[in-house]
């Protein structure tokens, strides 16, 4: 069930960013670019963050299984589903309510996400490099435009 991100789904949702990029981004990024990643912001930041933007969480069986937020341009900021959910269309989902009211959309996609978004119609604009930490994170923006 997709539903509106509430503050007290917070913890969890937190909880699943670090999991994801913990374990489902392993096979893509070494440990020192996934420690640098999750220090990129602080938790306070994090939560102030999903509530200026409209946020969305996907729950199965009363469990919160992913989580996604859009600013008001179009930026899909986050969008990231538990390690045990994946390849249940959690993320399908949640990127759908996301896109529900824009015509073009933009996201910074890990390189494990890359394909997941060329597969719902966004393409590459340039690869891109973050530095945080001394340490360099590869990410693609990615545009996608609804007719």
């Amino acid at each position: 069930m997709l539903r509106k991100y509430k503050t007290n789904d917070f913890e969890k949702v937190y909880e699943i960013f670090i999991l994801a990029v913990s374990e489902t981004c392993k096979s893509d990024y070494s440990p020192a670019e996934i420690h640098a990643w999750l220090n990129g912001k602080s938790k306070e930041e994090f939560a102030k963050s999903l509530l200026q933007n409209t946020a969305y969480v996907y729950e199965i069986d009363d469990v919160i299984a992913g989580f996604g937020d859009v600013d008001c341009t179009g930026y899909v900021d986050r969008l990231f589903v538990s390690p045990k959910y994946q390849n249940q269309n959690v993320g399908t989902n949640i990127l759908t309510k996301l896109e529900e009211n824009f015509s073009r959309l933009t996201v910074h996609a890990s390189i494990t996400a890359k394909d997941f978004f060329i597969k719902r119609g966004y393409v590459v604009v340039k690869e891109n490099v973050v530095i945080r930490e001394s340490v360099r994170l590869t990410n693609y923006l990615m545009q996608k435009t609804k007719t």
